[in-house]
């Protein structure tokens, strides 16, 4: 999880980059099958309703 923020810095880099590109890169760097985990967060992602100002690109 610590990657993916680092890789696209933060919410708004992941949101930009895609869902697929996301986990094309995370089934790359990852031992288990990230599948779940991303269409977690992009769930997250498409609920989110507050944008910090620091979490902007």
């Amino acid at each position: 999880m610590l990657d993916l923020l680092i890789r696209y810095h933060g919410p708004a880099g992941l949101k930009a980059a895609g869902k697929a590109t996301v986990k094309r890169w995370a089934r790359h760097h990852s031992r288990k099958d990230p599948g779940p985990l991303i269409d977690q967060i992009f769930t997250a992602l498409s609920e989110q309703t507050v944008t910090v100002p620091s979490t902007l690109g």
